[in-house]
């Protein structure tokens, strides 16, 4: 028992350590989502109100993505305590990540509690999320998804100990309804999770005393938020990633098909929304489970995985089958129900444009090492006593080869090639502006639609009055995104060359690619930022003397 404690003790430790070394810096700078949670969080901290001059609202519009509260506020107590920093932002998702890993060994530890190898499963499972590419990176920024995972590892784990002690009950629900809170995916992940759990357990569940007190606090407050949002938040959210969101999509997929044929009916037949979006939703449902995306890969976004890493090591990608094997030769219900988990994650995200998605699909942790680690023992026993030592050296060393190359890539190559990515220019921006801001009259920075206003206000720890009472925005998008137009002297357009740059007392900030050749030779160069590399990535360009003459 001992040894089995000090080994969680040891697994616990170190993703503590490889969660919060150099939380601040790596990945580098904040990225926009992260600017916008943590300058929320500021704002509410001093005025009560979100950037709109709303009143401690339970959906925050943000950009038009409508953030959910959970993450916002809980991120208020750092931040009162450290200041508007990367790391104030990011710790709620680190610690989040480490408790996670903690209470992962918990939940198996009593999903099969009356089984003789449940510990080494949960202290597997737990090692597996520990040193997981996946989770590490979540853990890492200001992740909703993250801590919404958290939730839904202690509800989980709370449900099962309910058996043994039934007022549990009433802290599973209210932890499952904590993840409808904290991320938009688990609107529908939750209730699903849920459908499998009373599926499985139907009998446990109708004898718990506690059973009806429970269900009215998750009721309750799942009314309460699915009426904040669902008919607002959630449905603009969706319309803006959904698969049919791209008008480019309607055209390319039904309309110019649909133009092909010559009977209307079954131009309408073959080529018509419900058809096009199953079709979409099941290629998304599968790719999702695909080697290309858990192993070798992973998304396409690059706030979400580094290029050319896989969510996973590529080493554990037969353990997956032999679990899901041993899970349904068991046919055991806790089995059953990590099976039922790992099956529903991916449904969330194949309903949107770009899946599969590494953010959307979060939810599929930790039943992905769960199911990965009853692959492990099933080889073990697979192989014969005098060949265990053998096996068991060489998956200790891949598993170390495969971890140090993933640190390498994550801690070293990272920051350097990946910074445009993320905020770290936006920082040196911040800087230059808080010291040269009074020079300009005038102030252009490009690109509005990557919300640059949010960088500069998180960076420059902007006071919330000022952007609550002077932003101008934008008529939102027709998926209903809202970009700010102008705040104080700062307008947030592209600039038109050269005509701008002939106005006096006038700075441009713009993307070094995009700047032509005779706007960089008829101006004065402010500052370039560079990328740690050495390439350049803004440009500030301030009106040539003659302009200023």
């Amino acid at each position: 028992m001992k040894r089995e404690w000090l080994l969680l003790l040891i697994v616990v430790g170190f993703a503590a350590m490889i969660r919060l070394w150099n939380l601040g810096t790596i990945p580098p700078g904040v990225n926009r989502d992260e600017a916008s949670i943590g300058y929320t969080a500021y704002s509410l901290l001093k005025t009560g109100k979100d950037e709109y001059g709303v009143s401690w609202p339970v959906s925050i519009k943000s950009f038009g993505d409508w953030k959910l509260p959970l993450y916002i506020y809980a991120s208020m107590v750092p931040i009162s305590i450290a200041g508007l920093t990367d790391s104030s932002v990011r710790i709620v998702s680190a610690l989040a990540g480490v408790l996670t890993v903690l209470f992962t060994y918990f939940l198996v530890r009593e999903a099969f509690r009356q089984s003789s190898w449940s510990r080494s499963i949960a202290l597997g499972a737990s090692f597996l999320l520990a040193v997981s590419p996946w989770h590490i990176h979540f853990s890492r920024v200001a992740s909703e998804a993250n801590v919404a995972v958290l939730f839904t590892v202690i509800a989980s784990w709370l449900f099962f100990v309910s058996f043994r002690k039934p007022v549990a009950l009433i802290g599973s629900s209210v932890f499952f309804a904590f993840t409808l809170y904290t991320y938009h995916g688990n609107h529908i992940f939750t209730p699903l999770l849920l459908l499998g759990i009373f599926f499985f357990y139907k009998v446990r569940i109708t004898s718990n005393r506690y059973k009806f007190f429970s269900l009215g606090i998750l009721v309750t407050l799942a009314i309460f938020i699915y009426a904040m949002t669902f008919l607002g938040a959630d449905k603009t959210k969706f319309a803006g990633t959904s698969i049919l969101s791209d008008p480019g999509t309607v055209l390319y997929q039904l309309e110019l098909p649909r133009s092909e044929h010559e009977n209307a009916l079954f131009a309408r037949v073959f080529h018509n929304r419900f058809v096009y979006v199953t079709k979409k939703f099941l290629e998304s449902y599968v790719l999702s489970f695909s080697p290309e995306f858990l192993y070798i890969r992973g998304g396409g976004n690059n706030a979400h995985n580094i290029p050319l890493t896989g969510n996973a090591y590529l080493l554990e990608w037969p353990f997956l089958f032999f679990g899901i094997y041993r899970i349904l030769k068991i046919r055991q219900s806790s089995g059953l129900f990590f099976l039922w988990w790992l099956a529903v994650a991916p449904i969330a995200s194949s309903l949107t444009k770009d899946a599969p998605h590494s953010a959307r699909m979060l939810a599929i942790l930790p039943a992905l090492q769960v199911v990965t680690a009853f692959g492990g023992m099933t080889l073990l026993d697979f192989v014969r006593r005098q060949m265990k030592l053998v096996v068991s050296v060489v998956l200790v060393g891949g598993y170390l080869w495969s971890m140090l190359l993933y640190f390498d890539a994550y801690f070293v190559h990272f920051p350097q090639t990946n910074s445009q990515d993320w905020g770290i220019a936006y920082k040196t921006v911040a800087t230059f502006l808080s010291d040269n801001q009074s020079r300009f009259d005038r102030i252009l920075f490009s690109k509005p639609d990557r919300s640059p206003y949010i960088f500069l206000a998180f960076y420059e720890c902007l006071d919330p009055e000022i952007l609550q009472r002077t932003a101008m925005r934008y008529p939102e998008t027709s998926e209903g995104f809202s970009h700010v137009a102008k705040l104080g002297n700062i307008e947030f357009r592209n600039p038109k060359y050269p005509e701008d740059l002939l106005l006096p007392k006038t700075l441009v900030i713009d993307w070094a690619s995009d700047i032509p050749a005779n706007a960089l030779s008829s101006s004065r160069i402010e500052k370039e930022i560079k990328t740690p590399e050495g390439n350049p990535h803004f440009i500030l360009l301030s009106s040539s003397p003659r302009a200023i003459q």
